[in-house]
């Protein structure tokens, strides 16, 4: 009998078809016993979370590094996908003036942290629109869009 396909295999394979390829690093902060998954951190709001650090690369593009944070409740490393669906998802608002966003997220425009996150969502955007043409881009957007 034909082994049932798995859903996540089957995104992984259409997102590598349209970006090109999709190269994936993943390496967890403070391994202390803890497995895969590293020792919980606390953030300054009393967040319990897994801190990772990703390197993406998609397509010839050039590879993008950053922090990825998971709640404590998470029994695995994020993979490419979980990866690719956060950066799209902070991508998606990276052509908005800080105004705009702050109205759309509820953040206050005074706010130095708010305007450091939405300077990171563009930075996200850029790095997509130079290794992705908008078609590739919005191509993944609707694969993700159930994700």
């Amino acid at each position: 009998m034909p082994r049932k396909p798995n859903p996540r295999e089957t995104l992984l394979k259409s997102a590598e078809a349209i970006a090109g390829s999709i190269d994936f690093v993943c390496v967890p902060h403070k391994l202390t016993g803890h497995g895969p998954m590293g020792t919980p951190q606390t953030d300054d709001t009393g967040w319990k979370h897994f801190l990772f650090t990703v390197v993406i690369t998609l397509g010839k593009g050039h590879p993008f590094s950053t922090p990825f944070r998971m709640g404590v409740a998470h029994t695995a490393p994020p993979d490419e996908l979980d990866v690719l669906h956060s950066l799209l998802l902070d991508a998606s608002c990276s052509d908005q003036s800080f105004e705009d966003w702050c109205g759309e997220f509820g953040y206050d425009t005074d706010s130095r942290k708010a305007e450091t996150t939405w300077k990171e969502c563009r930075k996200i955007g850029d790095w997509l629109g130079q290794s992705l043409t908008s078609q590739q881009i919005e191509q993944l957007r609707e694969l993700f869009q159930d994700f």
